[in-house]
């Protein structure tokens, strides 16, 4: 059976690709893990399943960031086009350009780099926690 480890690029996982791997076909590779963990692999398993919840709720204030970045954004461009419309021969609109398309790429990358992580990490941790393992053996 021959399983390939690949790194994803934007994420931090790594999946194990084969067809249909069952937890029996699994348990060889997650043995080996344990034997180079030695006696502190229970002790190990709980800190990274931890640390899993803590790199979910990581990416959901990623989030919340990118959210009121998002709101700032839009009231910022509004300030600057609502000036522009005060005086037409000022650069308030160039300003608002700007403003709206940096702080809209911001709030775009905050928001939909951080949901996979968010939702991996926090509805399914065993399974980021092993790919963690695996990860830190290889």
């Amino acid at each position: 059976m021959e399983v390939k480890i690949i790194n994803e690029p934007f994420t931090k996982s790594i999946k194990i690709i084969k067809n249909n791997m069952s937890l029996e076909q699994i348990k060889p590779y997650l043995e080996q893990i344990t034997d180079k963990l030695g006696q502190g692999a229970g002790f190990t398993w709980d800190v990274v399943l931890k640390q899993q919840y803590i790199d979910g709720l990581l990416s959901i204030f990623w989030i919340v960031v990118g959210i009121a970045l998002g709101i700032a954004t839009y009231k910022g461009a509004r300030y600057c086009w609502k000036k522009h419309q005060e005086d037409k021969y000022s650069d308030w609109e160039l300003g608002a350009t700007i403003f709206g398309i940096i702080g809209g790429v911001f709030t775009i990358v905050l928001i939909v780099f951080n949901f996979e992580s968010a939702i991996n990490h926090l509805v399914n941790p065993e399974y980021q926690a092993i790919m963690d393992l695996i990860g830190s053996v290889k």
